[in-house]
C-alpha cells in the first residue's frame, strides 16, 4: 500500500494560520514573522516531512515567499523488479584500493541483481567527461567484465555523469512493476562544469519523477557535502568497509506518497499574485484559484517517492496604494 500524506497548509501573510489536516495540529500567529517551520510530529521517522516557509522583500513593491520542503525516506517493496543506473566516479582520486573495492562491491551487487531475468543495470562512468559503458542490460557476465575493466583518470565532473543519465533514459520504457534507481557514487567534490549539475538533476527529476537518485559519498568522512545533497534524493555515506552494505541498501526503492498537496492562501488586502507564472516549483505542479475572496495556490506533489526535497518560490506584488507608505 502506498504511503499517504495529506498536507494541506494554509499560510497567510499576516496573520499566518497553519492547519495540518488529519492531525491535531494548529498554530496561529498574530504578529509579523519572517519564517515558519512546520513538520510531522514524528519528523525524522520514515515518511515524515519538514517544511520551512520564509518571506523577504526583494524590492519596495515586491516580496518573495519560499517554501523549502524535505521528506524522510521510507523503504518500499523490496520484491519489485529493479532497473538500476550505476554512475561511478573513476577520477584520479579513486585510484588504488578505493576503486578496487568499489569495483568488487559493484560486481557483487550486479551479480545478485542480474540473477533475476527481469532486472536490468546500466553503467555510466565520469571523470573530466563521462561515458555510457552500457545501456540497460541483463547480461550479467558482460556487465561484470565491464566493471572489472574500469581504470581511473581525470578530474570530477558530476554534470557530465548526470547528462548521460538523461541519455540512457531517452529510450527507456518503464514497466509498472519496475523501480528505477540511479546510484551516483563519488569520492570527491565536483571541480569541472560545476554547478551545472544542479540544473541537470532538476531536469532529470522533472522528466522522470519516478526515478530515485541515491548519492553515495565514498571515503569522504561522515558529513555529507552540499554538492551531493543538491543532486540526489537520498544520501548515503560509505567507506571501504561499509560500501558493500550501502550499495545493497541503496537499491531498495522508497515508498511513494499517494497524496501530497500544499495549499497557500493569500489575503489580497496588501499583496496579490499577478499570475501563476510568478510561482516556480522544482518538483510537482501548481494551480491558482480564487476562494472566498482569497487567492489560493495549490502545489501538488502526488506519487513522489518519500525522501524527496522540493522548493516553491512565490513572487508577490504590493498593492499600488501602499507603494509610498512606510
Amino acid at each position: 500500500m502506498k504511503n499517504k500524506k495529506y498536507l494541506y497548509i494554509l499560510l497567510i501573510i499576516v496573520p499566518i494560520i497553519i492547519f495540518f489536516i488529519g492531525k491535531s495540529f494548529s498554530l496561529e500567529y498574530t504578529q509579523e514573522i519572517k519564517s515558519v517551520e512546520i513538520e510531522s510530529n514524528d519528523y525524522d521517522n520514515p515518511g515524515s516531512f519538514h517544511m520551512d516557509k520564509s518571506a523577504k522583500w526583494v524590492s519596495f513593491t515586491e516580496a518573495e515567499v519560499n517554501f523549502d520542503l524535505n521528506t524522510v525516506y521510507k523503504e518500499g517493496d523490496s520484491t519489485r523488479y529493479k532497473d538500476i543506473i550505476l554512475v561511478m566516479d573513476i577520477s584520479g582520486s579513486m585510484s588504488g584500493t578505493k576503486l578496487d573495492k568499489a569495483k568488487s562491491d559493484a560486481m557483487e551487487l550486479v551479480d545478485v541483481l542480474l540473477s533475476k531475468s527481469n532486472n536490468h543495470v546500466a553503467l555510466i562512468t565520469f571523470d573530466s567527461t563521462s561515458e555510457i559503458i552500457s545501456e540497460f542490460t541483463n547480461d550479467k557476465e558482460e556487465m561484470l567484465e565491464m566493471i572489472d575493466n574500469l581504470t581511473t583518470k581525470g578530474c570530477t565532473n558530476y554534470n557530465a555523469g548526470l547528462l548521460n543519465v538523461l541519455e540512457v533514459m531517452e529510450d527507456y520504457q518503464k514497466d509498472d512493476n519496475h523501480d528505477v534507481v540511479t546510484l551516483f557514487l563519488t569520492d570527491g567534490f565536483p571541480n569541472e562544469d560545476t554547478p551545472n549539475q544542479v540544473a541537470t538533476y532538476n531536469i532529470i527529476k522533472d522528466k522522470y519523477p519516478y526515478m530515485t537518485i541515491n548519492g553515495i559519498q565514498y571515503e569522504m568522512g561522515r558529513a555529507i557535502i552540499q554538492e551531493i545533497i543538491d543532486i540526489s534524493d537520498n544520501q548515503w555515506v560509505a567507506d571501504q568497509e561499509t560500501l558493500n552494505g550501502v550499495l545493497f541498501d541503496a537499491v531498495i526503492t522508497p515508498l511513494p506518497y499517494e497524496t501530497f498537496v500544499v495549499s497557500d492562501y493569500i489575503y489580497k488586502d496588501y499583496f496579490y499574485l499577478d499570475n501563476i507564472n510568478d510561482v516556480v516549483v522544482t518538483l510537482g505542479t501548481v494551480e491558482l484559484h480564487e476562494e472566498n475572496g482569497l487567492q489560493k495556490i495549490v502545489w501538488t506533489l502526488d506519487n513522489n517517492p518519500t525522501g524527496f526535497k522540493a522548493n516553491m518560490k512565490i513572487k508577490l506584488q504590493l498593492k499600488s496604494e501602499y507603494h509610498n507608505t512606510r
